[in-house]
């Protein structure tokens, strides 16, 4: 039901919650009441709906508490701290010592940047959502496999509770990618859809029917160590010829290496500004939902 109020434009109501979930009016009454008392939601006030009653606005409390996002990417972890409205008053971004990412170095940069980011809310804080890169067993917070760190079975949760008193959530790009898309991007109207990653590693996100697709083995979408070229570019995982080893960040600089080795997009750059020391940008203001659902397909 949350995500109904997430999909009105800024506010809604008990009856246009209804019309979205297919709920019966007493059901979400008794639900909103619920979150009513704990303040997850709060009444901005009425407004008239012509015969009957003045209905009241609803919308999340974006004091009830604080939400922490970590991106762990295999050359930097960005750190979000957010309201319950999903604004971003801090944010932090900490490059990733390619000759140190082993577990114990991997913990300690996620522990520094959320440490940085909470400052004075660590009381507010209901939980932390963490994408990590390669095969993720999210009910033990496993990382089965990341080719690029050459990690297996690392037991990244465990590691990381013992040293965070929150809620931990894990998973890898393409699935947070597309759970986040569910709730508050090109996924929340539609039925069917696919997140294409494409980053130091590639993926893809599927949602069949508003489910995240995730097969048997949590591994649906994981197509980045196929086969595409035999005996082809060497791939982070030890192979040849993988898809990921042309089409993701790393493969596509490859190749225009190869073809154009004085490409000027091939020199360095400027980094650009800490995000330490920026504001973070303003959110755009969320479309009302559609009346009919269908079929999507966005990238990240």
């Amino acid at each position: 039901m949350l995500q109904a109020v997430y999909a009105a434009a800024g506010h809604t109501s008990r009856q246009e919650i209804a019309q979205a979930t297919g709920l019966s009016f007493a059901t979400v009454g008794n639900m909103i009441a619920e979150l009513l008392e704990v303040g997850v939601l709060a009444e901005l006030g009425y407004e008239a709906a012509g015969i009957g009653r003045p209905r009241a606005r609803l919308a999340v409390n974006p004091d009830r508490g604080r939400l922490i996002g970590v991106d762990i990417a295999e050359t930097s972890i960005h750190v979000d701290v957010f309201d319950l409205a999903m604004s971003v008053p801090r944010s932090t971004e900490i490059p990733v010592d390619p000759t140190a990412t082993a577990p114990d170095d991997i913990v300690e940069l996620i522990v520094a940047g959320i440490d940085e980011v909470v400052a004075g809310d660590a009381g507010k804080v209901l939980g932390i959502g963490l994408s990590v890169p390669g095969l993720v067993e999210p009910e033990t917070g496993k990382s089965v496999f990341s080719p690029y760190w050459h990690w297996h079975d690392v037991p990244l949760k465990t590691l990381l509770e013992q040293r965070l008193p929150y809620p931990l959530y894990l998973d890898n790009p393409p699935k947070a990618s597309t759970a986040a898309q569910l709730w508050f991007g090109a996924g929340r109207d539609v039925d069917d859809l696919i997140v294409v990653t494409l980053r130091a590693g590639v993926g893809i996100g599927v949602v069949i029917d508003g489910m995240l697709y995730r097969g048997v083995t949590n591994s649906a979408g994981e197509w980045g160590h196929t086969n595409l070229v035999l005996d082809g570019r060497e791939c982070t995982c030890g192979r040849n010829g993988c898809v990921e080893a042309y089409v993701s960040a790393p493969g596509i600089t490859a190749t225009l290496r190869e073809f154009d080795p004085a490409s000027p997009l091939l020199a360095p750059t400027t980094p650009p500004p800490s995000p330490r020391s920026q504001p973070p940008p303003p959110r755009a203001t969320k479309p009302p939902t559609p009346q009919s659902k269908r079929p999507a397909t966005t990238s990240a």
